[in-house]
């Protein structure tokens, strides 16, 4: 049975789920389950680049599970985004680990345009716009774009 609906975003990234941040219309089956229904979706990756498009141009601050999942999304290893950002894999993990303290605003700015560049967003920003002004991630509603049909 398909279904759209609005979730709390989760992703197959490391378990993130960020609590502050809901996908609405995003198709998905009911599939029974031993212990209940399970939730799936074809579209978890087309939902996984929204949130990293946002995460990017949206500017929210950057804890965390934030800074994690663009590290994944942008296929980097810790090793790999520490020596572009000139620090060691052991930072970039004590980041990563961190869930409610914000990075600091340069490596905030730094990992949206490292980002953006390995997922191909063309980003026109300021420093002042890659870095967020607030300390604590607003609440946010994205939706997913349906598909057009040729008609």
């Amino acid at each position: 049975m398909k279904k759209d609906s609005e979730f709390s975003f989760s992703s197959l990234v490391e378990e993130t789920y960020f609590g502050w941040l809901t996908v609405t219309d995003v198709p998905f089956s009911e599939e029974p389950a031993e212990y209940g229904g399970a939730f799936q979706s074809s579209d978890i990756r087309k939902v996984e680049a929204l949130v990293a498009e946002h995460l990017i141009l949206g500017a929210p601050p950057l804890r965390g599970q934030e800074f994690l999942f663009l590290r994944k999304k942008a296929d980097l290893s810790r090793t790999q985004l520490g020596k572009l950002l000139g620090v060691t894999d052991e930072t970039v993990r004590a980041w990563e680990n961190d869930k409610e303290t914000r990075v600091s605003l340069p490596m905030e700015a730094a990992l949206r345009l490292i980002a953006a560049e390995k997922l191909g967003i063309r980003l026109a920003l300021s420093y002042s716009q890659l870095v967020a002004a607030s300390d604590q991630p607003r609440p946010t509603t994205l939706r997913m774009p349906h598909p057009r049909h040729a008609g």
